[in-house]
């Protein structure tokens, strides 16, 4: 990266990630989301902000590790998938929009069956970071079928 982006952080950079159906989600810091005309910000760390009109949802995922509780977790990826099939703009988002963001968007990706290998497809399309650890994809593996 080059010129003044190459300042930016990161996840000021992440493109929205098309999803199927002709629909995008959002991802990045759940601290100062770049995207602020969402209607819905899901946060997975404590500090989540903005605090506007939008309806907030905080998961909290401790950071580098995977959702501790995947029932839950794939209630809240249908309930995103449903949100975004009625054409509402989401943001998600951890801290700096890699491991616990990419997690989640890998794990919708698998649940929208947009690819074969939601992780690749991620990190692809939204940022080669994405996914941070071995115990995520070793989550997306066990509960979403992703290739780990």
């Amino acid at each position: 990266m080059t010129g003044p982006d190459r300042y930016r952080p990161c996840y000021e950079n992440h493109p929205a990630l098309a999803v199927g159906g002709g629909r995008v989600i959002y991802g990045g810091s759940c601290l100062t989301p770049f995207v602020t005309d969402a209607d819905l910000y899901v946060g997975f760390d404590t500090g989540m902000g903005p605090s506007g009109a939008a309806q907030r949802i905080l998961f909290e995922i401790i950071d580098m590790t995977p959702p501790q509780d995947a029932e839950s977790f794939r209630a809240l990826v249908a309930n995103v998938s449903a949100r975004l099939d009625r054409g509402e703009k989401v943001h998600v988002g951890c801290i700096g929009g890699h491991g616990r963001t990419g997690t989640f968007l890998a794990a919708l990706v698998a649940y929208r069956r947009v690819s074969d290998d939601p992780i690749a497809y991620v990190r692809q399309h939204y940022c080669e970071r994405a996914v941070e650890t071995s115990e995520q994809a070793a989550f997306l593996a066990r509960h979403f079928g992703c290739n780990a």
